[in-house]
């Protein structure tokens, strides 16, 4: 129930928020929007858990807040330049995918920060970003499996023993009995 109240309260916020760079008129559409928005992702989350398993669900939302990360992370080196006057080198400028032109490519912008002009500094801070990201992951899987693995050793040595100590256990009666 607390997911459903957190899905409903961020599809509101961000269809509100759009509302804003646009004219008042439009604030109660995207308000009902968000929260309808809100309710049915909130809905299909709850019905869907019984078909996906947990872990591909949270694969799959890891997957989008990284996406959701680089683009916060190379958003703010953008601003930061800004603020820093520190002279732009622009290495491509589209003109189809303009967030200021169209909705779609606005929505990209407030969710994954996509911009159709590319710095250098964007440019290096989105690569740095998910270099440090696949880095972890394979330490992060390197270090799991490496204790599995070990765990899986000790277990096996456990059986063994127990394996061991059942046959010596199996002598010891035979030979008392004889």
């Amino acid at each position: 129930m607390k997911s459903f109240m957190f899905l409903s309260f961020f599809f509101f916020l961000l269809f509100s928020f759009f509302g804003f760079d646009y004219s008042p008129s439009g604030l109660p559409i995207s308000a009902i929007l968000g929260l309808t928005l809100g309710i049915l992702s909130g809905y299909s989350i709850y019905k869907g858990s019984h078909y996906l398993p947990l872990k591909t669900f949270f694969m799959l939302t890891i997957i989008l807040l990284f996406f959701i990360g680089s683009g916060l992370f190379s958003n703010s080196i953008y601003q930061l330049q800004f603020v820093l006057n520190d002279k732009e080198i622009i290495l491509w400028e589209l003109n189809c995918c303009d967030p200021k032109n169209n909705v779609g490519w606005d929505i990209a912008k407030g969710l994954f920060g996509w911009d159709n002009k590319a710095t250098l500094a964007t440019v290096i801070s989105y690569l740095v970003y998910w270099f440090i990201v696949i880095v972890g992951i394979f330490i992060i899987n390197f270090y799991y499996n490496d204790k599995n693995d070990s765990e899986e050793n000790e277990n096996e040595n456990n059986q063994e023993q127990q394996h061991h100590n059942v046959e010596m256990t199996n002598s010891n009666e035979i030979i008392a009995q004889d």
